[in-house]
């Protein structure tokens, strides 16, 4: 529940699950009934979230009003697809990220100085390009290029007032100069520090503390602190837990998630970067 909105979901392995969704469909819409609560139906809808061809398709309703079905929705910021590919968010956040830095390059044009065009490059398209990476981080090179595309497009411009040709700065250098790091960096980073809040307790989440898997020590030599998840596509190995704990196992052999601080993590994995 998130102010007038309210989702319902359950893993549906069978049509009893369906009927079991429609009957909380009901109860919502008689407590809405019995206070004084009207429901628009219209701007409800149903999404079932698959990557199989056989999915259990069932016409969920309201009112006698069946739901209009989506192929995507949007949930806190994130666009969710109903194939669980993270392609519609980032064309999203992409498209939002270019129009906000052409807002910075016009600006820069009226004397900004290079720390204040990264000051606002920051807070204004590097934001959104990570807003909820966790959720949504991409494994596909292309998908990886397309995003770092846009802040090489902002290097780029700096260079320009470095004294270079547009086509000739040399990117890494400049955004080194910068004191930026690579947006898969930062990702990856994100990613680590969100698993190390959740082993301490400071994100409050007892189901997601229960699909990190903490490995036992065992007669091998493996330095692993999390074990190694077996998955049968590259899109279940690069999901949200099993990249968690393949990130979490190349800092773990220096790092203890329990005792070290955040920013001991986050120069420990930089310096492995480089």
């Amino acid at each position: 529940m998130f102010a007038d909105d309210i989702k319902i979901f359950t893993s549906v392995s069978s049509i009893d699950d369906c009927h079991r969704l429609q009957v909380s469909l009901r109860s919502i819409y008689d407590w809405c009934g019995w206070n004084s609560m009207k429901l628009n139906i219209k701007k409800c809808h149903a999404i079932s979230f698959h990557r199989s061809a056989g999915y259990i398709h069932f016409e969920y309703s309201l009112d006698g009003s069946s739901l209009e079905r989506a192929y995507s929705t949007r949930d806190l910021g994130v666009i969710l697809s109903a194939n669980l590919s993270p392609n519609d968010h980032i064309d999203s956040i992409i498209n939002k990220a270019s129009r906000m830095l052409g807002f910075v390059i016009r600006t820069s044009r009226r004397g900004l100085s290079i720390e204040a065009m990264k000051t606002v490059y920051v807070s204004l398209v590097r934001s959104v390009l990570e807003f909820g990476s966790v959720v949504w981080s991409p494994y596909q090179l292309g998908q990886i290029q397309r995003l770092q595309r846009i802040q090489d497009r902002f290097v780029r411009v700096v260079g320009v007032r470095l004294g270079f040709e547009y086509l000739d700065v040399p990117v890494r250098a400049v955004e080194e100069f910068l004191g930026l790091n690579p947006l898969i960096v930062r990702r990856q980073l994100h990613d680590l520090t969100f698993l190390q809040r959740v082993l301490v307790g400071d994100l409050d989440c007892p189901a997601l503390l229960r699909l990190i898997n903490i490995r036992l020590p065992g007669r091998t030599c493996s330095a692993d602190f999390f074990c190694r998840p077996s998955c049968s596509t590259n899109h279940e190995l690069n999901s949200v837990i099993p990249r968690l704990h393949k990130l979490g196992n190349l800092v773990s052999a220096n790092y203890d998630f329990f005792y070290d601080s955040t920013s001991s993590l986050r120069t420990l994995f930089l310096s492995l970067e480089n």
